[in-house]
């Protein structure tokens, strides 16, 4: 059992997922007492929750938690990858009711044919999918992606030799130009609000990440013109008539000039989302609707970048860097690891953060903060 709160009103919510300490976060802005499992456990993580020890990442979540009780509890990126683990955690009845989309909508919401069914449904321009390689090479620039992924992790350029799709694990897709963004929705009692939108960044060399569509981090709150704000919020609404979907969740788009275009839908609390939260002064988990306006600009911008190893590294002691400030303010730094942890080559590192002004102005102290914080790692 978890030890008691003590005077500690707070209802538990417990969080799974890769990475869980943006989402624990979030909860304490949003009332709760978060009790964390993730594959890391990371330094900070503690200074925010309870930490539940994983034995072996996610398989092993159902018997690491056998012995916790909550009274909500959700998960985060990638678990939409495991649904069987989630199927298991939820019918342990003692982890309390589910903050988020069920496992059984899972397949369909990552189905990338219905994603484009939702967009032709909002009005939106479709990108054709297809399970074969396509034949007319033609002026178009194919990508080659995996029906279960996360953080662009294995979307690659196509090529000629790409023919095999043995258990119709991957499928091919047009690349579209222009920028990624993500929006975040939530759903309280069948009402759905847009939250915000930032802009995505990915595949950044100078981050460390060697996957070429790898997730880095985003920008934002970015404002978009009342029409392709209308769209997302319309193929919104298209999810939530077609699929159970609830609590928080976010689509990845690109945006082009016919307005943008579904890349895949994300059934959970996402990466962005925290950077809305300070931006807009409002907690995504909060059980009563406090949505922001969100086609005004606020007077700051917010930004998040992950570091990823190049090589095998050696962490250095942040136990004097932990945050200690404001939960609505952002950190110097987060997601840090253990004193003397070795993190192989492609691993992250940390993540650091930066507010401005301007989208500009955080891209440049982001840039900057890059550059000193990965001189503290030592390079094995």
């Amino acid at each position: 059992m978890l030890p008691a709160a003590g005077d500690d009103p707070r209802p538990h919510m417990l969080i799974v997922g890769c990475s869980t300490r943006a989402a624990a976060w979030s909860a304490v802005r949003g009332g709760y007492r978060p009790v964390c499992a993730d594959q890391f456990g990371d330094l900070d993580l503690h200074a925010v929750a309870e930490v539940i020890p994983v034995t072996n990442y996610p398989e092993s979540l159902p018997d690491d938690l056998q012995h916790v009780q909550a009274d909500w509890w959700m998960y985060t990126g990638a678990m939409e990858n495991h649904p069987g683990v989630l199927r298991l955690l939820e019918t342990m009845t003692q982890l309390g009711r589910l903050f988020g989309t069920p496992s059984a909508s899972l397949a369909v919401l990552r189905d990338p044919w219905f994603v484009q069914q939702i967009a032709k449904e909002a009005g939106l321009p479709a990108i054709e999918c297809r399970t074969t390689h396509p034949t007319d090479a033609g002026a178009s620039r194919w990508l080659l992606k995996p029906r279960m992924s996360g953080g662009g992790i294995g979307i690659r350029w196509a090529n000629a030799n790409d023919h095999d799709n043995k258990g119709n694990t991957v499928y091919w897709q047009p690349f579209v130009s222009g920028p990624v963004g993500s929006a975040v929705f939530r759903v309280h009692d069948d009402t759905i609000e847009l939250l915000g939108i930032t802009r995505q960044q990915s595949g950044l060399r100078e981050t460390g990440c060697m996957e070429p569509f790898g997730y880095v981090g985003n920008i934002g709150p970015w404002p978009l013109n009342p029409r392709d704000l209308e769209g997302l919020l319309s193929a919104g609404r298209a999810l939530q008539r077609t699929v159970s979907l609830r609590g928080v969740w976010g689509i990845d788009f690109v945006l082009t000039e016919a307005g943008p275009c579904l890349l895949e839908i994300n059934p959970r609390y996402t990466a962005s989302m925290e950077l809305l939260e300070w931006a807009y002064q409002i907690p995504c988990l909060a059980t009563e609707f406090q949505s922001p306006q969100i086609t005004v600009n606020p007077q700051r911008q917010f930004g998040k970048r992950i570091l990823y190893a190049r090589q095998r590294t050696l962490a250095p002691d942040f136990s004097c860097g932990i945050p200690r400030g404001s939960t609505w303010s952002p950190p110097f730094f987060a997601d840090l690891p253990h004193p003397g942890s070795v993190i192989e080559a492609g691993q992250p590192l940390c993540t650091v953060f930066a507010t401005g002004h301007s989208a500009d102005e955080v891209e440049r102290k982001l840039q900057r903060r890059i550059q000193r914080v990965s001189g503290w790692f030592q390079q094995l």
